[in-house]
């Protein structure tokens, strides 16, 4: 349960970051926020539960398989979406880095929303 307002609390902060995006300074500390939220619950879980294991030999309903997959390529794709980010921010991107930050981002926030409408599904 305490996973599900962890997440449910990360996922509002990645919306609401989108949805200020035009606001920079707003759009960095919502989508910060929300990025670290989730990173701390991924490295929660595995010290508890060894999650990762767990997703590779147990057996999951399709939802529940359905979830780990969007999450995990999520939060894969959060990395390169940090990268070309802090490069806009600090001023080195290219219109190329900014164009790939956007659609790797939105992406990521697909796979994200996914996962996180499938969570409800994991008991």
């Amino acid at each position: 349960m305490m996973e599900q307002i962890a997440a449910t609390v990360a996922y509002a902060l990645l919306v609401t970051g989108l949805l200020v995006r035009k606001k920079r300074n707003l759009h960095v500390t919502f989508m910060a926020s929300g990025l670290a939220i989730d990173f701390a619950l991924v490295v929660i879980l595995q010290i508890q539960r060894n999650v990762i294991k767990e997703a590779v030999t147990e057996q999951y309903s399709l939802l529940e398989r359905g979830h780990i997959i969007a999450s995990t390529l999520a939060f894969g794709l959060y990395f390169p979406v940090i990268v070309l980010g802090l490069r806009q921010l600090l001023g080195y991107g290219s219109p190329t880095d900014r164009l790939w930050h956007i659609r790797i981002a939105l992406t990521a926030f697909v796979l994200r929303s996914v996962g996180f409408l499938l969570m409800f599904t994991i008991e």
